[in-house]
């Protein structure tokens, strides 16, 4: 029978045509809880939290256990609830599940160019109002924001596809609805003035956006976007292209190609066969295209994939993105796509604080960037089909070039990608490139011992280069002789060898190449080589790998280099082919014992926490000690260039027994993840790094691991694993007597619990931290727990403890003459005097933060401007309240706090209610309350719930009922003082 389950609306669900009976609320969010998760197991304490959150009932489990029976029995056989490991599973096909539908829809529809329309219209018609409708937890309230989320991105997406299919007249009327509540969304506006123009309607659309303009230069004192910009002067050039795509923002344009391929030759059929497939691309805006360039290793797939691209940059005015994928990297995993969507980004010019932290909405951003560009996107040494799907744009404009040793079937198949298969070089070409290294003249006068060469390389361009290398490096020797030892290299392989020949050619080629090493430094570092961890190597590592000083290693690269044993692919830095680099490994393992290939791996790991130790005592601010560097910029350069050896040698470290290093390595780093805001890589590092510190057995290491691991947990909001690794860490710094490590983890788990509200926790924690730092001389740590005591007390209305805290963590920053954290201590002195009625040293308070601040630092600027507005607009000049509220939510958006954000947005709507403007106070404080509970900030979500309230009082009181009953709770359970005025305007509401 046929299972139709309902979320995107009122709960409900039939079964066989039947409308079934789903109970009581509490009864349909366990349903809820369930569907959510289809065919995924969700743990009872899964279930409870999802269930009733904060508000768990005595026996919560019977109770749970009863609301199961119960569903099973509603539901009957065609929909099983069934026990696993790992908790209850909801057994339904995801497709039954109106929420699992939309999502398949929409995916559908952002990967099938010209039908995307349908696709996104049958989504959308999925939804029947606000989801879950009627239930309210802290889980539902928290999904139920993100889905609508998804539901605004998918009409916006829609609305972009009905107008590249031409229907801008009958989307004018809802763009003009939606553009009303939106006013200062440029997205929405942006439709509006294309659909506008494309109508004919020229002046109105040029009405429309000064009108946008003039909103936003107002509302936030900022211009439009370079997309609405971009639009308008293309309407008054009478741009001809509009009638056919809509332009995208300018971003920087990503030129990532490698450098030219100096040997390459031959290859015009394939060459040709690239560029009737871009041709074709550009004539086609239904898909993607995909053109895969496939065969046996060292067939010259990434020299003719790179020579292609360059060749043709002028089709790809936007630029070029490229990423290695590293599919048979034989000393490292592949490249992850998460990894390779995040260098794109780097290479947008998306700053550290505005890349999501959601592996998904990076994914998301990055093909936003390529909308409506015409890029080129080359992935190479794919190892699978899911590695090059996941990379995929959804723009046709933005062709892909895939090289792989597999054939990829699957992107064939489903992505209809165009295969060239490589073959190796026919004898022409293959001469054509020795030719390249020695000269035609010899290539002439030795013409039958080219072809015996040529022949020995099997005419494989990477053998080719080699042998060419070798030949190149002895002009006055013959020819013939070079084949000679080349053929006795093949005859004592092929002895000893079970591989095919094509495999004995290269491996021969290989052994007679590193053989004439022309001095046993350059040979030794071959070797040494294979023990590296990362994907390229510098001078300075290289010689700590081998054991020599930074000139014989310089020397002993450029020997490699000339034999093409290595590639100098940039200034300082060499790579090799993942061919060399297995024979490297083979090679070492017949010369070198175990022993010596392990010491020099501990002397690259060595160099590499040595280097990075000495890099973060400048980066880090709390750093200490002197470093090689001559100023942080320089540091943090050479942490840019070695990051992902860096990571590779955390990872190495963890996986083969140096467990030192694997958990030394992520905590020396912890700072530079933060402000490079990748956050997934000091997850996975400090994973792996708890792990080797258990192994060690070591509880210093595994406190400090926990430490970093509390941080990151706390900075991504996952709450309760940062409570379970600060509680732990905290243990440990008791058990050794590490009464500093014991003040820092008091610390953080204060931060922890005061962002969810558990106000007299983190009030006990604070206080500890002081009690540990006071008369230990260790007065950063003294004033930042002063602070954090003072910011607990404000919220519990203690406001002259506050106050005081505040003035004593003052005169600590001031000793150390940290204006920054000075800054922020007279910010909340200022919020605490505005709260006293003491509005005019608030003003001054927050005027002196503003004069300590940094240029640039847009955190503490936007906290320091919000803050003035409060106390202006409790002033009456309201006014400069709105200006300086507006200026502080652009600065706070460029960071990305989502908390600070939704304390901003309950700023400017108290202002915009004051002045009469309820609807604009209803929006703004609906927002906030969305942005607060999904960054768990319990303070300005009670904050929210009190603004709609007042917004919506006098036209609806039921619903100014639920919002402040909300409030008062809220602030209950945090422990927070309820206002006299909340308790008072929610008693004067008409009775229900």
């Amino acid at each position: 029978m046929a299972v139709d389950i309902r979320l995107l609306g009122h709960v409900r669900a039939r079964v066989g045509g039947r409308e079934v009976d789903l109970g009581a609320a509490q009864q349909r969010c366990v349903l809820v809880a369930l569907a959510v998760d289809a065919r995924e197991p969700v743990s009872a304490d899964q279930l409870v939290h999802r269930v009733w959150g904060d508000r768990v009932p005595l026996r919560a489990k019977e109770t749970l256990r009863t609301y199961l029976t119960r569903l099973r029995k509603a539901l009957g056989d065609e929909v099983g609830i069934v026990r696993r490991a790992g908790g209850y599973v909801l057994e339904v096909d995801p497709a039954a599940v109106d929420l699992h539908r939309f999502r398949g829809l929409v995916e559908r529809a952002r990967a099938a160019g010209g039908q995307a329309d349908e696709l996104y219209g049958q989504a959308l018609e999925l939804w029947r109002g606000e989801p879950f409708s009627g239930l309210d937890t802290r889980w539902v309230n928290e999904v139920r924001a993100a889905l609508e989320r998804e539901h605004w991105a998918a009409l916006l997406d829609h609305t972009d596809a009905l107008l590249r299919r031409g229907r801008h007249a009958e989307l004018v009327p809802d763009l003009v609805a939606r553009a009303a509540a939106h006013p200062l969304d440029e997205r929405v506006a942006g439709q509006l003035v294309l659909a506008l123009y494309r109508s004919g309607r020229q002046a109105e659309a040029l009405e429309h956006y000064r009108r946008v303009r003039d909103e936003l230069a107002e509302q936030l004192g900022v211009d439009p976007g370079p997309e609405l910009q971009d639009m308008h002067r293309r309407i008054l050039g009478a741009d001809r292209a509009l009638a056919v795509r809509e332009p995208s923002p300018a971003t920087a344009k990503p030129h990532q190609l490698p450098s030219a391929v100096r040997h390459f030759v031959g290859r015009a059929g394939e060459l040709e066969a690239l560029t009737a497939w871009a041709e074709d691309a550009a004539r086609h805006d239904d898909a993607v295209s995909i053109a895969c360039v496939t065969g046996i290793p060292g067939v010259g797939k990434t020299s003719l994939a790179v020579s292609w691209a360059r060749r043709n940059r002028d089709r790809f005015p936007d630029g070029q993105l490229y990423a290695d994928l590293r599919g048979f990297d034989p000393a490292g995993a592949p490249l992850s796509p998460e990894e390779a969507i995040r260098g794109f980004l780097d290479a947008f010019g998306v700053p550290a604080h505005a890349v999501p932290a959601e592996p998904g909405a990076r994914a998301a951003l990055y093909r936003s960037l390529l909308e409506g560009k015409r890029m080129l996107l080359v992935l190479d040494n794919a190892r699978d089909t899911d590695q090059v799907r996941a990379l995929l744009p959804h723009d046709a404009g933005c062709p892909v070039l895939v090289t792989s040793r597999r054939q990829l079937s699957g992107l064939v198949a489903r992505e209809h990608a165009h295969h060239i298969r490589l073959d190796a070089l026919d004898a022409a070409e293959a001469r054509d490139l020795l030719a390249t290294f020695v000269g035609w003249g010899r290539v002439a006068a030795e013409a039958e011992a080219v072809e015996q060469i040529t022949r020995r390389c099997a005419h494989l361009p990477l053998a080719l280069c080699i042998a060419g290398a070798r030949a190149s490096a002895e002009p006055g020797l013959p020819l013939a002789t070079l084949v000679a030892d080349l053929n006795a290299e093949r005859r004592l392989l092929s002895a000893l060898s079970t591989s095919d020949s094509a495999d004995t050619d290269l491996r021969s080629v290989f052994s007679w190449s590193y053989r004439a090493c022309p001095s046993p430094g350059s040979a030794r570092l071959f070797r040494r080589l294979a023990d590296h961890p990362g994907p390229d190597i510098a001078i300075a590592t290289a010689a700590a790998l081998a054991g020599v000083g930074e000139d014989e290693a310089r020397a002993a690269l450029t020997e490699l280099a000339e034999a093409n044993l290595v590639q100098h692919h940039r200034p300082g830095r060499y790579q090799q082919h993942d061919l060399l680099r297995a024979y490297a490994d083979e090679v070492a393992r017949a010369a070198d014992d175990e022993v010596e290939r392990r010491a020099a791996t501990t002397r690259c790991l060595d160099h590499y926490l040595a280097k990075a130790a000495s890099a973060m005592a400048l980066v880090d601010p709390r750093g200490s000690g002197a470093s090689e560097f001559p100023d942080r910029a320089a540091a943090v350069a050479w942490l840019d260039a070695e990051y992902h050896n860096l990571l590779a040698s955390a990872a190495h470290a963890a996986a083969h027994g140096w467990y030192e290093h694997a958990w030394r390595l992520p905590c020396a780093l912890q700072y530079f993840f933060d402000i490079r805001g990748r956050v997934d890589d000091w997850l996975r590092t400090h994973g792996a790094a708890l792990e080797a510190a258990r192994e060690l057995a070591d509880e210093r290491a595994e406190a400090e691991v926990r430490k970093g691991l509390t941080i990151v947990c706390w900075l991504t909001s996952r709450l309760d694993e940062a409570l379970e690794h600060s509680g732990r860490a905290l243990t440990l710094y008791r058990r050794s007597g590490d009464r500093s490590g014991e003040a820092e983890l008091l610390n953080l788990r204060g931060l922890i619990e005061e962002r969810v509200g558990r106000y007299h926790d983190a009030l006990r924690h604070f206080g500890q931290a002081l009690a540990l730092r006071q008369g230990t001389g260790q007065h950063r740590g003294e004033a930042v727990a002063l602070q954090n005591l003072g910011n607990v007390l404000d919220v519990l209305g203690r406001l002259e403890e506050a106050l005081d805290h505040y003035q004593r963590a003052l005169v600590r920053f001031r000793e150390s003459g940290e204006r920054r954290a000075e800054a922020i201590v007279l910010i909340n002195v200022g919020i605490v005097r505005k709260r006293l009625g003491r509005l005019d040293d608030a003003v001054a308070a927050f005027q002196e933060a503003l004069v300590l601040t940094e240029e640039g630092d847009h955190w503490v600027t936007g906290n320091a401007l919000t803050g003035l507005g409060t106390a202006l607009g409790a002033l009456g000049r309201r006014e400069e309240a709105v200006e300086h509220h507006r200026e502080a939510l652009r600065l706070i958006r460029a960071v990305g706090d989502r908390a600070a954000e939704s304390a901003v947005l309950n700023n400017l709507g108290v202002v915009h209610l004051a002045e009469g403007d309820a609807a604009r106070a209803l929006s703004l404080h609906r927002e906030a309350l969305a942005l607060a509970v999904r960054a768990r900030h319990r303070h300005e979500e009670a904050r929210a719930h009190d603004g709609i309230a007042s917004a919506v009082a006098d036209r609806d009181p039921a619903t100014a009922r639920h919002h402040w009953t909300r409030a008062i709770a809220v602030y209950d359970e945090i422990g927070a003082p309820v206002e006299e005025r909340i308790r008072r305007a929610l008693a004067s509401l008409p009775a229900p």
